[in-house]
């Protein structure tokens, strides 16, 4: 018990006291003036004065609140209205049986249901409400601030397709800090490239030859030396119009390319190092993108070559063992998917409530229903039709034709199949070279299946 008494444990206890205090007290505080701070600009979006409105629609924006993102959205579609002078959020109207209009109200910050005393969500009559429209200027503005917002995402995707947005024309410059930033300390090495990509570009467009051209050609060279493909389109238009001056000098013949430029005079000087400088970094980029279009090329069709083998593998296998050309074999990988199909629909799996173990249970259904029509068809037809390839080509043939039509009176046309999450996306290897991951399911599934095939032939009797 004198334990609990000593000068360090009280010291312990002190400091525990102090920081439950922080933490339960001040840290409501800080949520409530985050809230308050919110609430106050969105009441300025209802004002009159049109800078104050677009000062509001950036201070939401760089606020960091992950819940800006939806009133922007909210704002933008007109959502919000001034009832005696406040300002609600209407997202839904409902009709009484003598066809008079209520809104809904819902949460400025939350977008949930407003409550009354009855427990149901609180209506006002919509000739009572005034509504927020903004300008179109301030819809284009707040579509920008939206990107703003998902640059404070915790989520990767979210912060990335915000860093992405920020950087395509015209460019969000409030958006540089931000950028600076995030392309020196963000976690995560793709995040850290783009916002870098994304910075250079909103300058390329801010920075022109004519105010400080040794600026602009280190932008240029970055980019080319970045291999930056979304860079690519906006160097090849600055260069397409610079070209314009270049052949409007006096020594420059008509049809010459720029390197037959010889440059005599300053301005021809200034011109051809600012058109090289252009080329350059095009090329860079070009030679890059026609690298890893060449390599994506190859994987993919390797993926496809893959799908193919199997196919081959189970004709080859029925022709040479059993002497049959079976027209069918498409239709019976068919039978598969539709297997796969109902798997997934007796599993429950959708994209919005994704349940990956069906795939579990549909990789060896699949192959079990494609067998078992297999073997119908062979105790059927083609067991009487074994060393006759002429007549056990068409009659696999019309039984295709049956397959086919029956399978689209049961399901119809354009049937698909949601892959598991764990085949959605890619791994990108190098920049801009991305392998899907269910090519390489397709490609692994194909060399198991090979393997297999090859054991049976050559180890078993």
């Amino acid at each position: 018990m004198n334990l609990l008494y000593s000068p360090m444990s009280r010291i312990y206890i002190i400091i525990t006291l102090i920081f439950l205090q922080i933490t339960g007290i001040l840290y409501p505080c800080l949520a409530e003036v985050d809230d308050a701070f919110i609430r106050s600009e969105i009441y300025k979006l209802a004002g009159e004065d049109a800078a104050a409105r677009k000062a509001a629609i950036m201070m939401l924006a760089q606020s960091g609140d992950l819940r800006v993102e939806a009133i922007l959205e909210a704002y933008k579609l007109g959502e919000f209205y001034l009832w005696n002078g406040e300002v609600v959020l209407c997202k839904e109207t409902v009709e009484d049986e003598d066809f008079n209009e209520f809104c809904l109200l819902s949460d400025l910050l939350t977008g949930d249901p407003v409550l009354d005393t009855d427990g149901k969500q609180a209506q006002i009559a919509l000739e009572e409400l005034e509504e927020i429209a903004p300008s179109r200027a301030e819809r284009k503005l707040t579509n920008s601030a939206k990107f703003l917002v998902r640059l404070s995402s915790p989520d990767p995707d979210i912060r990335l397709s915000g860093v992405k947005k920020c950087g395509d024309p015209p460019g969000i410059t409030e958006a540089v800090p931000q950028l600076e930033e995030m392309s020196q300390n963000d976690p995560v090495k793709k995040i850290r490239y783009v916002a870098r990509e994304s910075l250079l570009l909103i300058r390329l467009s801010r920075t022109s030859l004519e105010q400080d051209p040794d600026a602009h050609l280190e932008i240029v060279r970055e980019l080319g030396e970045m291999k930056s493909l979304r860079g690519l389109s906006r160097l090849e238009e600055m260069f397409d119009d610079l070209m314009l001056e270049v052949e409007a000098l006096p020594d420059f013949e008509e049809g010459a390319d720029i390197e037959d430029l010889e440059p005599g005079d300053a301005e021809a000087l200034g011109i051809y190092k600012y058109a090289i400088a252009y080329k350059y970094a095009i090329n860079q980029i070009n030679n890059y993108q026609g690298f890893v279009g060449g390599v994506g090329n190859i994987f993919r069709g390797l993926s496809l070559g893959s799908v193919l083998i199997l196919m081959a593998l189970g004709l080859a296998i029925t022709f040479g063992l059993m002497g049959v050309i079976n027209m069918a074999h498409g239709e019976l990988m068919m039978i598969g998917a539709y297997a796969t199909f109902e798997m997934q629909r007796l599993f429950g799996h959708t994209p919005d409530n994704p349940f990956d173990w069906y795939y579990v249970a549909a990789l060896p259904v699949s192959f079990l229903a494609a067998a078992f029509v297999g073997y119908l068809i062979e105790v059927s037809v083609v067991r009487h039709l074994y060393r006759r390839p002429l007549e056990s080509l068409l009659a696999t043939w019309g039984i295709g034709l049956v397959l086919i039509q029956l399978v689209r009176i049961r399901y119809g046309d354009n049937i698909g199949v949601n892959a598991p999450t764990w085949a959605r996306g890619g791994l990108e290897v190098v920049q801009d070279l991305i392998v899907p991951y269910s090519r390489c399911f397709i490609i692994l599934l194909c060399g198991l299946c090979v393997l297999l095939i090859y054991y049976l032939m050559n180890y078993t009797t």
